[in-house]
């Protein structure tokens, strides 16, 4: 990669297999992009890459939120090249991408782990670099290393053929009458829905005697989708923000932000012993003590910090 130091260059980056997993795979930034955002300080990043039919620019935003990578990239620079007449791997769709920069083709860069897209644009003209050597994970290596876990995380949960299996944890069950909170309970789960809920001393039944048994470590609200869950912003410390801002597209441009907020996120995001555990907690409805409460995630409370220094 170019070293950290360098400045003022372009770096067009594809995106599945390079920025994030393979599609079909959860978004999630790989683990060793992080390293590649340091250039976002002193240089201009953008995106250029085929999207499905009917899937445009504002898509690529998202998946790139989803990811925690938005921050690190010049909007102007996100290029969906199945919108052009030309997409990739025609050659000239890097060079629509370098025009958009305002550079000449050959003092943009490409960075791909696909060795055909790499060829196409040494053919443009542009220098084609490798992200990483390593071939990127398959869905059951997400958790390499926690026995029964990995393969709950393979593919979507089908109603039919759903995996089955058990979380461990303190279960809040919201019920008016009985018991509403129920410690070291067991939530049982099979083809996508809950079977049942199990305090320590109730017997499991048969179908879930050889089931794999997660032990969160949380509490489990069940039935409860939690649809928006920015789980590093519960590790970070809370930003101490330095002064007025009119509105939300202002301070990931204060010179504090990508250090304090955008780099720490990314790492947290893309080393999977910090994030895959933590992603599969939250995909599967659990939250941590304390740090779910409604106004209490990192970003609410900074929303909340930002309008009072504005009063």
């Amino acid at each position: 990669m170019p070293a950290p130091e360098a400045k003022n260059q372009v770096l067009f980056f594809d995106l599945y297999g390079t920025l994030i997993n393979p599609r079909g795979q959860a978004i999630a930034a790989r683990p060793d992009v992080s390293e590649w955002m340091l250039l976002a300080e002193n240089n201009g990043l953008g995106v250029l890459v085929n999207l499905r039919p009917g899937l445009h620019v504002s898509e690529l935003r998202r998946t790139l939120e989803a990811a925690f990578l938005k921050d690190f990239f010049d909007p102007t620079l996100l290029v969906v090249a199945s919108d052009l007449p030309t997409p990739l791997p025609d050659v000239r769709a890097f060079a629509a991408a370098a025009a958009l920069a305002g550079r000449p083709v050959a003092e943009c860069r490409f960075v791909s782990n696909n060795p055909a897209l790499r060829k196409a644009a040494e053919t443009a003209g542009m220098t084609a670099l490798q992200l990483s050597e390593a071939a990127p994970a398959a869905d059951a290596t997400l958790l390499a290393g926690e026995p029964g876990v990995a393969e709950l995380l393979a593919g979507e949960v089908d109603e039919d053929t759903g995996p089955t299996y058990i979380l461990k944890g303190r279960v809040v069950t919201m019920n008016d009458d009985g018991d509403k909170i129920i410690d070291d309970a067991r939530v049982l789960i099979t083809k996508g829905k809950i079977a049942g809920i199990l305090k320590p001393d109730q017997p499991l039944p048969a179908a879930f005697k050889d089931a794999p048994a997660v032990d969160t470590g949380c509490t489990l609200y069940t039935g409860m989708i939690d649809l928006h869950n920015h789980f590093a912003y519960n590790i970070l410390p809370l930003w101490t923000v330095p002064k007025h801002f009119d509105d939300r597209s202002q301070w990931p441009r204060h010179a504090d932000y990508k250090p304090l907020i955008s780099l720490p996120t990314t790492a947290i995001a893309g080393f999977p012993d910090t994030a895959r555990p933590r992603a599969l907690r939250r995909n599967q409805g659990c939250h941590r003590r304390h740090h779910h409460r409604p106004g209490n995630s990192h970003e609410s409370q900074w929303r909340y910090q930002a309008r009072e220094h504005q009063a």
